[in-house]
């Protein structure tokens, strides 16, 4: 694989304060080389999050690293029209948007949102349109990215495991996504 874009970077990973894992390690400092092709357009705050975010991905779970940024070609801050949630897919273009970051999530939450669009990249990809299925397929995504998490970090992110198997069984009675086929 050849990389057209290093960047260098020092992160002080803070305690993971609202992404739901159990046990919250001190904080230190790690020196990484992040290794994406993905444009980033951002304000420095959230920025910072998402390097944050791909730098556990490729660190912590190469193999959603690999998904991701064979995926996703452009994270864009946006003030976009945004329905559900905090972060959107624009179909067809590789690109994924979101308002505001900064404040309100954490390194974690940004690399679980980027493993669950890319996800849906790979569907539409696939020539697979949204769908309860989808949504389904994303989310069981995410689970497992938490479960890699755990064994590389060893510490529990059941909270969240079980956070996101609630919203599977939401979306199989009908209660999330019920405009969905």
């Amino acid at each position: 694989m050849k990389y057209v874009t290093i960047v260098v970077m020092t992160l002080w990973l803070l305690p993971l304060a609202g992404c739901g894992a159990d046990k919250k390690p001190e904080p230190k400092q790690e020196a990484a080389v992040l290794r994406t092709t993905m444009k980033i357009t951002a304000d420095p705050a959230n920025e910072k999050l998402i390097l944050g975010g791909l730098w556990i991905l490729q660190e912590r779970t190469p193999e959603f690293f690999t998904l991701v940024d064979e995926q996703v070609r452009e994270i864009r801050q946006s003030e976009g029209p945004f329905t559900t949630g905090p972060v959107k897919t624009i179909e067809g273009t590789g690109r994924i948007e979101f308002k505001n970051f900064a404040g309100i999530h954490s390194e974690y939450n940004i690399a679980d949102f980027l493993v669950h669009e890319a996800t849906h990249i790979a569907d539409q990809k696939k020539g697979l349109r949204l769908s309860k299925a989808a949504e389904i397929r994303a989310r069981e995504a995410e689970i497992e990215f938490f479960r890699q998490l755990e064994t590389a970090e060893k510490r529990s992110f059941a909270s969240m495991i079980t956070f996101v198997e609630n919203e599977i069984a939401q979306i199989k009675d009908g209660r999330l996504y019920a405009d969905l086929e």
